[in-house]
């Protein structure tokens, strides 16, 4: 040994990388990316996950990726993040989302084709300390929305029910809130307000406006 302090190592894990200046990970209630890594500088890459729904006609969307990228540093760092495994070369528009605190809004992204595929290159700025999620869509974890609905029943005893009527392949509540008048006379008619299958797209943020 020389003496010197020995510097921390980066931790890779998947879906999880942290070094002395940046945590980048996805494990977290509806995170998604594997093999996240550093390639060079403030430079990293993470590997979208395809839903199961590929070969459809609407494929472009059939990948979904969603990280939470935290600033450790004591300066504001700018970081560079390629988003690979995507199967639409021929889809020309990148769409990247930053969430700070309860706000979104779109951050600066271009497509950058390579020999073997290609990637969305997302440019995001963190002051010291700062913590932003970074997706392709707008979402809401499964357990705000279950807390959401249950205080629309809470408010509105007279008008709504909460019920559970299943459960995700993850052992998540599938919740279904009833709104009705149980005054009103005569047939009614049924709505229903369902958010889409896949993770990419945004019907839980149509459904919740």
């Amino acid at each position: 040994m020389d003496g010197k302090e020995t510097p921390m190592e980066d931790v890779i894990s998947g879906r999880r990388y942290i070094d002395e200046e940046t945590e980048i990970t996805s494990e977290f209630e509806c995170g998604n990316g594997e093999h996240i890594r550093r390639i060079g500088g403030d430079h990293f890459t993470v590997d979208a996950r395809r839903d199961w729904g590929t070969g459809d006609p609407y494929n472009m969307m059939s990948w979904y990726f969603c990280v939470k990228v935290r600033n450790k540093s004591s300066k504001t760092k700018s970081l560079k993040i390629d988003v690979r495994v995507i199967d639409h070369p021929c889809f020309k528009e990148a769409y990247v989302w930053a969430k700070r605190g309860n706000a979104w809004e779109r951050v600066l992204t271009e497509v950058v084709p390579t020999d073997e595929d290609w990637v969305f290159r997302t440019m995001v700025q963190l002051t010291s300390g700062e913590t932003v999620y970074l997706s392709n869509s707008f979402w809401y974890p499964p357990s705000e929305m279950r807390v959401w609905l249950g205080d629309i029943a809470e408010r509105y005893p007279q008008f709504c029910t909460l019920d559970c009527i299943g459960q995700t392949a993850q052992g998540r509540p599938i919740s279904v809130l009833t709104i009705s008048d149980s005054g009103a006379c005569g047939e009614k008619k049924r709505i229903l307000v369902a958010a889409s299958p896949q993770g990419s797209e945004m019907g839980a943020w149509a459904c919740r406006y």
